[in-house]
């Protein structure tokens, strides 16, 4: 069963009283954590904050982007110290991610208008019948 908790104060009804029996369940998605950590990713991605591994993250792109062309993220491609782009990667994100949580003067991309970083028109469609394998197969290869 979902927690259930009196609302706080008691909840104002239509006519204007209040009744501090009524319960309520709490929503099944938390929209303000989600909205967190989509901007932390957009922090990273951004190049936000002074403990931003700009260095390692240039090695890690010159060193890992020719040989993971055409591989899957799955496949294992040798880094250094016997560590492998994907260890790397998840090393770097996880340091990042700790980091970037700690910080709270800094800017964040949350904080932002939408299209300060990149003007874009965010289009919404539909693929239907034959145009989602072709549109698939133009930019990437389709395993059945």
């Amino acid at each position: 069963m979902l927690p259930m908790r009196l609302a706080s104060g008691g909840l104002k009804l239509a006519t204007g009283d209040t009744d501090a029996s009524i319960f309520f369940f709490p929503g099944f998605f938390n929209w303000n954590e989600f909205a967190d950590r989509i901007g932390r990713v957009a922090d990273f991605y951004a190049g936000y904050g002074s403990y931003y591994p700009k260095a390692a993250m240039d090695q890690l792109l010159s060193v890992c982007s020719g040989p993971m062309k055409g591989k899957l993220w799955v496949d294992p491609i040798p880094f250094e110290n016997a560590k492998t782009c994907q260890d790397s990667w998840v090393s770097l994100i996880g340091t990042y991610r700790q980091q970037n949580r700690l910080d709270t003067k800094g800017p964040h991309r949350v904080d932002e208008p939408i299209g300060k970083g990149m003007l874009a028109i965010a289009p919404t469609s539909v693929l239907m019948g034959e145009s989602i394998t072709q549109g698939l197969s133009d930019s990437m290869p389709v395993k059945a």
